[in-house]
């Protein structure tokens, strides 16, 4: 859940990645994330908390397969 300054205050998962130490650090990974703020007239009428979820990927999926061609190496 963020806040109206756009803060994260709940944060827990809702599947694991099977390592509870790569969840924790997915967990404070989106905990430090900042959004943001509510405008002023906004604030008024929103709730104090805003719910969504967060999708963090694990693993050799995420990356891209094969190598990299001339050209298109990584910075």
């Amino acid at each position: 859940a963020v806040n109206r300054q756009g803060e994260v205050r709940y944060c827990f998962p809702v599947n694991s990645s099977g390592d509870p130490a790569l969840d924790e650090q997915a967990r404070l990974f989106v905990a430090r994330c900042r959004f943001p703020a509510a405008a002023a007239q906004a604030e008024e009428k929103s709730e104090p908390l805003i719910w969504g979820i967060a999708a963090v990927e694990w693993g050799n999926d995420v990356a891209a397969s094969g190598r990299a061609q001339k050209g298109n190496a990584p910075p």
